[in-house]
């Protein structure tokens, strides 16, 4: 997340392994994860143009917009958001808006650090609207099971493996039966 003083003489900027954010005076927010197909930057206030890292395709962005850049294809696309929802995490808030199985999977995920698979494809209309401060893993889940058509289960992880690796903690979503 990133607050930027404005000087028009002096931009700052932010690179990626695959694109720069050039800002003079702003405030937003990349979320950029070498194992994840796409690289968001999300604009609370101000101004920020994004291009990819040959200057070849570009987005001045405005206030409450997503640009994300797809690594597979190198698209710049854009839609408007609440802001709110991806500064968020700032002030210790996990926020989700009208979000889908996939996006609260991956976003518990970097949460707490642990793997969520989801099994089946039998979420759909499966979405979430909530806001979640300093409640633990555990209570989140109770939450979840209890406000969507979903069941977790842990698979494992959580411990320290004999060759001194840390196991991630698996939880599995499935479909309440």
């Amino acid at each position: 997340n990133f607050n930027v003083k404005s000087d028009l003489r002096k931009p700052f900027e932010v690179r990626t392994d695959e694109i720069v954010v050039i800002a003079t005076g702003t405030k937003f927010n990349i979320s950029s994860y070498q194992n994840e197909k796409d690289i968001e930057v999300v604009l609370e206030e101000g101004s920020v143009e994004v291009k990819n890292l040959g200057m070849t395709k570009s987005r001045i962005m405005n206030p409450d917009e997503l640009v994300v850049y797809d690594r597979a294809n190198g698209e710049l696309r854009s839609e408007k958001v609440q802001s709110e929802k991806y500064i968020a995490w700032t002030e210790g808030k996990l926020v989700f808006r009208n979000d889908p199985i996939d996006i609260i999977a991956l976003r518990l995920g970097r949460w707490y650090n642990v793997d969520v698979e989801i099994q089946g494809n039998n979420f759909q209309d499966v979405r979430l609207r909530a806001t979640f401060i300093n409640e633990n893993l555990e209570e989140v889940l109770y939450f979840l099971k209890k406000a969507l058509p979903i069941d977790y289960k842990v698979i494992s992880g959580g411990i320290m493996c004999d060759d001194e690796t840390y196991k991630h903690k698996k939880i599995l979503f499935t479909t309440k039966q």
